[in-house]
């Protein structure tokens, strides 16, 4: 029962899952393809989209499959997508099977040690985090609803535009 009042304090009273940090945690994780990525490396590239996400989570695959599209209609260059899977090391191949299933074109870290997670203090799945070219943190979503589609490019778009500028009441 807390957790579900907990998930729908951040639902009815704000998506700033990460009160009191503005500045991305920084990270270094290999992606399934056995490159490895930094965060500072790819904020260099632009505004960084990052899902946190796990094959056995039921909204999962279709919040990536949103990110995934929104990238496309926006220009695969417009800003980076990141998918985190916090699988465990056993799933791996399920990971693997499951990006290319959903055909996506896109980095996919492994955190099986949840490490990264804990920093973002992900408390549940899928959850998104938008951060600007200055490694701020200007929005963080947690759960999938379709609708939320143009809220999110809006978002981005704002990202992409200001390098900073954060959605209106957000500290």
């Amino acid at each position: 029962m807390k957790y579900f009042l907990a998930v729908l304090g951040i639902f009815l009273f704000g998506n700033n899952l990460l009160a009191g940090i503005s500045k991305a945690p920084s990270f270094e994780l290999p992606s399934i393809d056995g490159k490895t990525y930094k965060l500072d490396s790819l904020i260099k590239e632009g505004v960084v989209v990052i899902d946190f996400w796990a094959t056995w989570c039921k909204y999962c695959d279709d919040e990536l499959d949103l990110l995934h599209k929104l990238r496309k209609e926006m220009g695969d260059s417009s800003f980076i997508l990141v998918g985190i899977s916090i699988d465990s090391h056993r799933s791996i191949s399920r990971v693997k099977a499951m990006a290319k299933a959903h055909k996506w074109d896109f980095p996919i870290l492994l955190d099986s040690s949840k490490r990264v997670k804990q920093k973002y203090r992900v408390i549940g799945l899928p959850t998104i985090f938008v951060i600007n070219q200055k490694g701020e943190i200007v929005q963080t979503r947690m759960g999938y609803n379709p609708s939320q589609e143009e809220d999110l490019k809006k978002i981005i778009k704002n990202a992409l535009k200001t390098g900073s500028e954060k959605e209106p009441g957000e500290k």
